[in-house]
């Protein structure tokens, strides 16, 4: 009897997985697929549809301790798939029991000690992330969130009091390896668009000996897409943008920036529509690699990958608001200039649209895309104010 509750059990937390794993789906996190089953450490492979882990919350930083100890033993799949790509799902399951035992792995994957050690390692883990079991994000936002609010092992793998042989440390917990293999991962980290832009391929061969989880997009290999990209823009019917980056492209003109420009397009955007009237922009839906090809914060997937991992979605909250303001959808195209135009009228201040906060609703990390004006009615953001007082003039509009 006991064997059949147990297969039921591990049938039910499958389907929790892949549950999970839709749910997310609908908001771009990850895509709605049959996931990797809790219990086993199965590694669902694939891109787009299809893939995913599942992971103990300790897993990922006996990971962090490995990179500080220079440890080069054998690496779970599930971890290398982490290497491989950064911003695979990761479902964090634990034995929490009560109300989360849908999810609840049993002892696959326990630490040393008994289960009550290893139920209290992963929920002060999961307490200091403030995550619940059971959580699915990808693994570059999970690591961040790691990195930035577990700076040391003190209360999770070093218990500081050990009681009785239950409840003893992990014997490295003091050793540095963890603090050590952060500063590492820190180092190599790209949490913004702004990170690492003079990384290159005479960095690379360290950055992957040091084994850190993510290692970034080299300078070549940006500049390379970069060429590309530039050369396709030129010869488009229509330039492919996310709305939003419509309006990025005025506070960056506001602010100075003019080509050639390190980690995007948009300033050599703005010049080849100033110079070809008859330029089309067609509204796009995501990140767009015309616009982004040399952005240190674009992945391997072509996806947004700026502040921690996060951007995507705040983006296309942006994008829908500014596609409103403009009484437009994803898809359509207009003459660049009509569309500069029509901006200009219908969007007088970029508060309107860019990292405001609706009625009700918090900032917090998840929706903060890192422009950091925040509220409708606070002080207009200037750098868009001068773009568009400046575009207004080279493109002769009279506003």
């Amino acid at each position: 009897m006991k064997s059949r509750e147990q297969q039921s059990r591990r049938v039910f937390i499958s389907s929790a997985a892949l549950g999970t794993i839709g749910t997310l789906g609908a908001t771009g996190l990850c895509s709605a697929s049959p996931g990797p089953n809790a219990n086993t450490g199965e590694v669902a492979k694939g891109e787009g549809l299809g893939w995913g882990v599942s992971l103990r919350p300790h897993q990922l930083l006996c990971a962090i301790c490995s990179i500080g100890e220079g440890e080069a033993a054998e690496e779970d799949d599930r971890i290398k798939a982490v290497r491989e790509n950064p911003d695979i799902p990761v479902t964090l399951v634990c034995n929490a029991g009560d109300i989360f035992a849908f999810q609840d792995p049993g002892p696959v994957d326990d630490m040393p000690g008994g289960p009550g050690f290893n139920r209290k390692l992963d929920l002060e883990i999961l307490q200091r992330l403030d995550l619940n079991p059971g959580a699915t994000l990808t693994a570059r936002i999970i690591l961040h969130r790691i990195w930035d609010r577990i700076t040391s092992l003190s209360g999770i793998c070093d218990l500081g009091e050990e009681t009785s042989n239950a409840w003893k440390s992990c014997p490295k917990s003091r050793a540095g390896f963890y603090e050590k293999g952060r500063e590492i991962s820190l180092k190599y980290a790209v949490p913004s668009c702004g990170s690492q832009v003079k990384f290159s391929e005479a960095d690379l061969p360290k950055a992957k000996a040091s084994q850190a989880l993510i290692v970034p997009r080299t300078w070549e290999e940006r500049m390379e897409e970069k060429r590309k990209s530039l050369e396709a823009m030129s010869r488009a019917e229509a330039i492919p943008m996310r709305p939003h980056l419509l309006l990025c492209a005025v506070c960056q003109y506001g602010s100075g920036a003019r080509p050639p420009y390190d980690t995007d397009n948009l300033p050599e955007m703005i010049q080849f529509i100033l110079k070809n009237r008859d330029a089309k922009i067609k509204m796009a839906d995501g990140a767009d690699w015309m616009m982004c090809a040399p952005c240190p914060s674009m992945n391997k997937a072509k996806g947004c990958v700026h502040v921690n991992g996060y951007d995507g979605l705040p983006n296309q909250l942006i994008d829908i608001r500014t596609l409103q303001k403009l009484g437009m959808a994803h898809g359509d195209v207009m003459n660049a200039r009509e569309l500069y135009q029509r901006i200009f009228e219908k969007i007088p201040d970029s508060n309107l649209v860019c990292g405001t906060v609706a009625k009700g609703a918090c900032k917090g990390p998840v929706w903060d895309e890192g422009c950091g004006h925040h509220s409708e009615k606070g002080e207009p953001y200037q750098p868009y104010i001068k773009g568009r007082e400046l575009l207004t003039k080279e493109f002769g509009f009279a506003v």
